[in-house]
């Protein structure tokens, strides 16, 4: 088998140091041996140390190299990459990809290209890293209605929050998290929610067949988020964390990154510092939770490479495209919550009373500094930030049920 590999930073490196380092059991495996035949880089003389004779900064003198039968995708951006790609697997040669953001704008098309030149496209680490969330809709949930899901999707925001909800400032959350190397230079597309609607579209598309335009999930991100909205939910016993959601009606799928509030008997309570989890609901299953390490290099690539391994022995026998049954029309409608929580600080309550005149208001509770209220979503946007409050199905009916 003839391999090539398309960038050695982080993730490609740990891609290639796996395969080699596992040589005999993925041969074992998958039933033939292997040979990595070109690397594609930047630059070619960062890597004399390494086995320069596997490195090239051409694309057209790596493309030319042989016929491969697998490259492992490993680069930042779009555009360039999707040019590679389209290009390998136009020829046959299956591709393995970590690029959230290429495959939430174009997966679609590279899907439909894997499938016309019986080749596979996989992308099981683009989402939540070491989590194998992607091929247990393809393995073990083929048939199973999944009602919802919903998780933390992102390393970065969530070590933030957490560094807040122990007292640092967003300011100094996010340089420990830069200098941890858990945050970009340039965080954007974590902190404001970017890099979790990547995530979750490909959720979409593996759960419910459909792909989803990322401009269609509704985003909030969590740098307007200071300390005293940690505090006062800390009082009433809630955390922060940005929640990915996605719920079905009859004729859609509706998505949504949000900074949420959870209590802390919620099933996401206990996802800190760097950890995605996914939760996934549903009447034949009712809930299964997945969680480990969002990124990292052996943990990523263990998923690229297990992502490989997991094509390999099943491409005979399951589908290019996913025959899942899920059926919109039972959807969610019942379990979709019904609260979210507005703050209010001291002397702003008369910016506020208008629309808690317009809402049903649940709960009010006095906190150091101002107010929260618990109330009933309006239909239309406020002027003020507001947080979904996600309870467990029974704890809601519970606190809906007392509130009357």
């Amino acid at each position: 088998m003839k391999i090539g590999l398309i960038g050695y930073g982080t993730v490609g490196s740990g891609v290639y140091e796996r395969l080699i380092g596992s040589r005999e059991q993925i041969e074992s495996i998958i039933g033939e041996k292997f040979e990595i035949v070109r690397i594609l880089v930047k630059n070619v003389e960062k890597y004399k140390d390494v086995n320069s004779s596997l490195f090239t900064s051409s694309w057209d003198a790596f493309y030319n190299a042989d016929k491969y039968d697998i490259v492992f995708e490993a680069i930042n951006g779009t555009e360039l990459t999707r040019t590679y790609t389209k290009a390998l697997l136009k020829q046959g040669t299956s591709v393995i990809s970590a690029n959230k953001k290429l495959v939430a704008l174009h997966g679609e098309e590279l899907e439909q290209l894997a499938f016309e030149n019986q080749a596979y496209y996989g992308w099981d680490a683009a989402v939540c890293g070491a989590i194998p969330i992607v091929n247990v809709f393809k393995s073990v949930l083929l048939t199973t209605n999944v009602q919802s899901i919903a998780g933390i999707l992102n390393g970065t925001s969530n070590y933030i929050l957490t560094k807040m909800s122990e007292g640092s400032t967003y300011e100094a959350a996010l340089e420990e998290a830069q200098k941890l190397g858990y945050a970009e230079e340039d965080p954007t597309s974590d902190v404001e929610g970017w890099d979790a609607v990547y995530k979750l579209c490909l959720l979409a598309r593996q759960c419910y067949d459909q792909w989803v335009c990322p401009d269609d999930i509704d985003r909030v991100g969590i740098s307007h988020i200071d300390q005293w909205h940690i505090q006062a939910a800390k009082e009433l016993n809630l955390s922060f964390k940005l929640i990915a959601k996605l719920e079905s009606d009859a004729t859609s799928l509706k998505g949504f990154v949000k900074p949420a509030l959870i209590d802390q008997e919620h099933s996401l309570a206990p996802i800190r510092g760097v950890l995605n989890a996914v939760t996934l609901e549903g009447k034949d299953m009712e809930r299964l939770i997945f969680a480990g390490p969002g990124a990292g290099k052996e943990t990523t690539a263990n998923s690229v490479v297990e992502d490989f391994v997991f094509h390999e022995q099943q491409k005979h026998v399951i589908p290019r495209f996913t025959n899942r049954l899920t059926k919109l029309e039972e959807g969610i409608a019942d379990n979709v919550t019904t609260q979210e929580v507005w703050f209010c600080k001291e002397n702003h309550e008369s910016k506020i009373q208008p629309y808690l005149d317009k809402t049903t208001v649940w709960r009010e509770h006095e906190v150091k500094g101002g107010k929260v209220f618990v109330v009933t979503p309006l239909p239309f946007a406020t002027p003020f930030h507001t947080f979904p409050l996600l309870t467990e199905m029974e704890q809601l009916k519970e606190t809906v049920q007392n509130e009357s």
